[in-house]
């Protein structure tokens, strides 16, 4: 009875050991350690007082912690599941430990035990430079595979290194790993990537620590590409239908029309082939006032388009020439009234990432010629080669910026604009000969508004004999 007596006066003081914080981690940076963790379970009259972290530069045995020797710090946030430990040396390793102090109701507070172990070093992350004389940033390369050198230091191993590519208007990187010694690091790109698109890559690395570093530090490097250039086919005519707008999406090393039309077309006749463009003075009237171009040394810039007519079949080739660069915005300055653009760049740009700016108007007349003006709307594209015309819904200057570049997630950027349907609408076509005039619209909508709205379309200047509606 006696023995029975003294145990029972020894159970309360042999009370269960408080539940210690869970899923204790360490992740490294440049001298401090981020530590993060699940708060343990609690009855509803607990609370957590504070957390206790012990931290030591050798192991630290799951020891009651009253006996262990390792440093404690105080996190007096009870509500706290993360801390960063500053001040820690590079290329030393941590140990840490924690423990919570739980009170119940008005008693004292009871330090748990230990959480599991987390470890950590430190280090400052890999120091990371591309510099290879073939390939000097954001100088241009020519088509075909090219071989990158990067160069990677860091105070630990560097662990791995990885080279991300795509071509210029595509969604997702490729990755590849970079293969190395000391710190010289080389990769060959691939010639799937190296086109007249225009290149995009970004370096990335981790040390044994498992600390990340990045070239760029955000986006990706635009490396332009030379190429030989493209060529588009006119058929002949001297009807309305005959007519197309034309553009060449690079960067050109022969600028002047001259350069670009007499070699396929001939000396400039009136009789054979004729171009047109928009005077400084704008296009304004819905029934021709396009300007003859006879002055061949104007330059072809990027994003200039014109409208070209030939008598017989032809092909023109835009002659060697350089990818616009794809890591920032292309603008494009609107005249009042409508106005003649292409896509600077080898590939379909979606509506979506064409924006107006210095200007409150948008941008809901966009027009591609085949024969008949055809409408484009979002979410569809603009496509390299074709010309473009365009008229800002108040008739006004402002100015076009083109985002070349998917975001390195892969979504899509620019604004959307969804058009209410229509309650009813009627399509009238008219057609006299080889000239057309086909997508004319009357409709009622639950969102149209007395005057023009952003539902409202432009007649657009005709090119040639035509007719209209």
């Amino acid at each position: 009875m006696a023995a029975a007596a003294l145990l029972a006066l020894l159970w309360p003081h042999l009370g269960a050991a408080q539940s210690p914080p869970t899923g204790l981690s360490a992740v490294p940076a440049s001298g401090a350690v981020t530590l993060t963790w699940t708060a343990p379970s609690l009855d509803t009259d607990e609370t957590i007082e504070r957390y206790t972290l012990y931290r030591s530069t050798a192991w630290i045995p799951d020891v009651n912690p009253g006996d262990a020797t390792a440093q404690p710090v105080t996190i007096s946030d009870g509500t706290a599941t993360s801390f960063e430990d500053t001040g820690r040396t590079n290329g030393t390793t941590y140990f840490y430990r924690l423990t919570a102090s739980i009170r119940e109701g008005t008693d004292a507070a009871e330090e748990s035990n230990f959480s599991d172990i987390a470890i950590a070093t430190p280090s400052i992350p890999p120091a990371i430079t591309i510099d290879d004389p073939d390939v000097t940033l954001p100088a241009s390369v020519p088509e075909g595979a090219v071989d990158l050198r990067a160069s990677i230091t860091d105070d630990l191993a560097v662990d791995q290194a990885t080279l991300h590519v795509r071509a210029g208007g595509a969604s997702a990187f490729t990755t590849q790993s970079l293969a190395g010694s000391g710190s010289s690091y080389t990769a060959t790109i691939p010639a799937s990537a190296v086109s007249a698109r225009g290149l995009e890559v970004f370096v990335t690395a981790t040390d044994t620590a498992g600390v990340a570093g990045r070239t760029p530090a955000a986006g990706f490097h635009a490396v332009p590409v030379e190429t030989d250039g493209f060529s588009v086919s006119q058929g002949g005519g001297s009807a309305q239908s005959a007519y197309r707008m034309i553009s060449f999406p690079l960067a050109l090393d022969a600028t002047r029309l001259s350069d670009l039309l007499e070699d396929d077309l001939g000396a400039l006749d009136p009789q054979q082939w004729r171009l047109f463009g928009i005077s400084p003075n704008g296009l304004f009237a819905s029934s021709g006032g396009y300007e003859a171009i006879t002055d061949l040394s104007r330059e072809a810039a990027p994003g200039d388009a014109f409208w070209l007519i030939t008598r017989t079949n032809a092909t023109i080739t835009s002659g060697a020439g350089v990818s616009v660069p794809t890591d920032e915005p292309f603008t494009i300055p609107l005249q009042s009234g409508w106005n003649l653009i292409g896509v600077p760049y080898a590939f379909n740009l979606p509506l979506n990432r064409v924006t107006v700016t210095n200007s409150s108007a948008s941008l809901n007349d966009v027009l591609s010629f085949t024969g008949d003006f055809v409408p484009v709307e979002r979410p569809g594209s603009l496509e390299p080669l074709r010309g473009y015309l365009v008229r800002l819904s108040d008739g006004g200057t402002g100015t076009l910026e083109l985002q070349p570049a998917q975001p390195i997630s892969g979504s899509s950027a620019g604004p959307k604009r969804d058009t209410a349907p229509f309650d009813w609408q009627i399509d009238i076509a008219a057609r006299v000969q080889q000239a057309r005039d086909t997508y004319n619209t009357a409709a009622v909508a639950p969102t149209a508004r007395a005057g023009w709205d952003d539902l409202d379309r432009f007649e657009p200047p005709p090119i040639g004999a035509y007719v209209s509606v």
